[in-house]
């Protein structure tokens, strides 16, 4: 089986460390949309440090493309009243 992008689903509030170590992010899909929520990606194995951005999740169903390279880890913080579903692919 060829190697490729792995993926982390997200489905509640919470701080989720994806990947430790140097990787990419590949994508993040928002499944479904959440109530007032925001998900806050890190260039760490915690939520401090570089942030590399943070989404509105409440906006739309969509896959944003980012293909950029982290260094530390990747560390996704989920937040708001209703959480939304997001899928983040990863290598």
């Amino acid at each position: 089986m060829p190697d490729g992008f792995k993926y982390t689903n997200i489905t509640t509030n919470t701080t989720t460390t994806v990947k430790s170590g140097a990787g990419i992010l590949h994508s993040v899909s928002v499944n479904t949309k959440g109530a007032t929520d925001t998900a806050q990606m890190w260039d760490n194995t915690s939520a401090a440090g570089t942030k590399i951005g943070l989404l509105d999740v409440t906006l739309a169903q969509d896959t944003l493309i980012y293909d950029i390279a982290f260094n530390i880890g990747l560390t996704i913080v989920t937040a708001g009243t209703t959480p939304a579903d997001i899928t983040v692919t990863w290598l």
